[in-house]
């Protein structure tokens, strides 16, 4: 079976599409929050190498999604 070939954005992409800084993308990365590959030679590469699939990063924005009306205090009129 061949295995597709996946998307993947460096770690800086990430952060900016997050609007985060690159230290909380890896902080989500330590909790399993986001998926990361490794694209060194050896696979024991330094966070420069890391990269994160798209998917990987759509499902995290699909699982945080909020409802307005749950997260925030209702306008007393």
């Amino acid at each position: 079976m061949v295995e597709k070939k996946r998307k993947c954005i460096p770690i800086y992409m990430v952060a900016l599409e997050l609007g985060v800084s690159e230290r909380h993308v890896y902080n989500l990365l330590r909790a399993n929050l986001l998926e990361a590959i490794d694209i060194s030679v050896s696979g024991s590469g330094g966070p420069q190498s890391l990269r994160v699939p798209i998917d990987s990063l759509v499902a995290f924005k699909r699982e945080r999604r909020i409802i307005p009306e749950d997260f925030f205090d209702k306008p007393k009129n």
